[in-house]
């Protein structure tokens, strides 16, 4: 098991690694002006999972797939101006 952070400061893929997460946490920076958006490639204000600025969740994919991973290539952000959002994924 190993540990990937990053921080997105661009809308899109947050990631193009074929790594795999067992999990992964998000934080949206307190001084972002408005919320962001995490989701997948179609994401943004309509779709997706919105971060008012400060919040942070851990989603653990255990039950999604067989071995209980997701790609991390397949994570995207919709992000805002210079609005940023931070993430930790456990890897397999």
């Amino acid at each position: 098991m190993r540990i990937k952070v990053g921080t997105a400061k661009v809308s899109g893929r947050i990631s193009n690694s074929l790594d795999k997460a067992l999990a992964i946490e998000l934080h949206a920076r307190s001084n972002n002006a408005g919320p962001v958006y995490f989701g997948e490639s179609d994401v943004g204000e309509t779709k997706g999972r919105e971060f008012m600025p400060g919040e942070a969740i851990t989603l653990k994919f255990s039950d999604l797939s067989a071995d209980g991973s997701v790609e991390m290539r397949f994570f995207f952000v919709k992000l805002v101006g210079g609005d940023k959002i931070d993430w930790t994924a456990i890897l397999q």
